[in-house]
């Protein structure tokens, strides 16, 4: 039974390249990569009081209370894999917005922009929509913007931004 919307951040965070290892590595050896791997990434999400969603094949859903605690979450979850031993490299997509809640699962059009905004970022690459990205002023200063002519919905929100340590975070 579904319940009244409520405003969480949805991120999704996808391993890059895991045909590719599944081909080289293969079906054991690169289905224990990306389980440890999505493993890593849950710890994260729930150490930044996020809740693991689900998981879909080599990628990982979670929701958090704001948007402060996803991308502090996702700027974690990106500098552990760069600093762990693993070859894996990860696109993260994030959005703040309503969703609505049924039994674990979580649904609505905040949940289709962060899986956009995921099919939008390139591997170690995070990126979330302009929207959420004011919401965290701290974390994010403009650039520039994407594209003068966006294709869908999504792409209207988006635009550049950076991190104030220097690296990059897409939005």
């Amino acid at each position: 039974m579904s319940q009244p919307p409520t405003s969480l951040t949805i991120l999704f965070a996808d391993i890059s390249g895991s045909t590719r290892l599944y081909e080289t590595l293969g079906d054991k050896i690169a289905l224990e990569k990306i389980d440890h791997c999505l493993t890593l990434l849950g710890k994260v999400a729930q150490r930044y009081s996020g809740e693991v969603i689900k998981t879909i094949g080599d990628e990982i859903m979670c929701a958090f209370p704001t948007a402060s605690s996803a991308v502090e979450a996702a700027m974690v979850m990106q500098q552990d894999l760069i600093a762990s031993t693993s070859t894996l490299h990860v696109r993260i997509g994030l959005h703040f917005g309503e969703v609505i809640r049924d039994g674990s699962d979580v649904f609505g059009d905040a949940v289709n922009v962060a899986a956009r905004m995921t099919r939008l970022a390139v591997p170690d690459q995070i990126m979330t929509t302009r929207e959420t990205a004011e919401a965290v002023p701290q974390y994010c200063a403009p650039i520039s913007a994407i594209s003068d002519k966006p294709a869908s919905r999504a792409n209207a929100r988006t635009s550049r931004f950076a991190r104030s340590s220097g690296t990059t975070m897409q939005t």
